[in-house]
């Protein structure tokens, strides 16, 4: 298949036997390359000579990961396919889930969470964030800011109405005031990336998913999904009856969603 960017130039796209992207070349002749094993699973990712690649176990979870640089990641499970302990560059992070499935603490390093909290080296005090929804669709974000050496001290607080796209994922926040304070740019599998200079931020991304700073991965309830190769770490729970690919997202995430990483919702009528 042969497209024309904006500015007339030639975007090339090649499809395995699967119909899934093997080979795109961009209108400066940057080459992407990409190769799957016969379960479809994402093997390795080449972008003008440069290599990042993937390995599986036996039952089909993402166990690692390594850098054009040699850099390396790995992820270890439960008997219950949960991921829960991932060690990159050094640094290890371990999880715990309570008896429904649902992430219960975080340890990374000697640091344990247990709620959702937002600390920064660029805030100078945690922020609690919690948000309101109507379906799918959040319509609202509470920022709790609280003291650094007395977490039930309060000593701000923000609200901001969440603007979204179609199928529900934040696109905007707008403050008490009317005022613009964070918009996102997002690609298509939902890769997101926003102002420096914004004056807030939400980790909520496709319906259901919640941005993990420390891995880069969306937690989606039941599963792990990563954003740049838009598949989940591990195959689906139920199996191939939601969709014939188990590891893939939905097959469209402009009308589609996945809100507990089991089964496609479309969203759109």
């Amino acid at each position: 298949m042969i497209r024309k960017d904006a500015a007339g130039r030639i975007t090339t796209y090649a499809y395995d036997m699967t119909d899934q992207l093997a080979e795109a070349i961009g209108p400066d002749d940057i080459r992407l390359t990409l190769l799957r094993d016969r379960f479809g699973r994402l093997r390795s990712e080449t972008v003008d000579g440069s290599t990042l690649t993937y390995t599986y176990d036996e039952m089909g979870r993402r166990t690692g990961r390594t850098t054009p640089t040699g850099a390396t990641t790995t992820w270890s499970y439960d008997a219950a396919g949960r991921r829960t302990g991932m060690v990159a560059s050094g640094r290890s992070i371990d999880i715990t889930y309570d008896p429904a499935g649902r992430e219960l603490t975080r340890r990374i390093g000697e640091t344990v969470t247990r709620e959702q909290t937002t600390m920064s080296i660029d805030l100078p005090n945690p922020v609690t964030l919690t948000w309101d929804h109507r379906g799918l669709h959040p319509v609202a974000q509470t920022e709790r800011i609280t003291a650094a050496d007395a977490p039930q001290e309060e000593i701000d607080y923000r609200f901001f109405s969440i603007v979204t796209d179609l199928i529900g994922t934040p696109t905007e926040l707008v403050d008490e005031h009317g005022d613009l304070a964070w918009r996102t740019r997002s690609t298509l599998w939902g890769t997101t990336s926003w102002s420096a200079n914004s004056a807030t931020y939400t980790p909520l991304r496709f319906p259901g998913q919640y941005y993990d700073p420390e891995t880069g991965l969306h937690y989606n309830y039941f599963r792990h999904y990563d954003p740049e190769t838009a598949r989940y770490l591990t195959p689906d729970p139920l199996g191939l009856a939601p969709a014939p690919n188990a590891a893939a997202y939905v097959h469209n995430p402009q009308t589609w969603a996945d809100p507990f990483g089991l089964a496609p919702v479309g969203t759109c009528t």
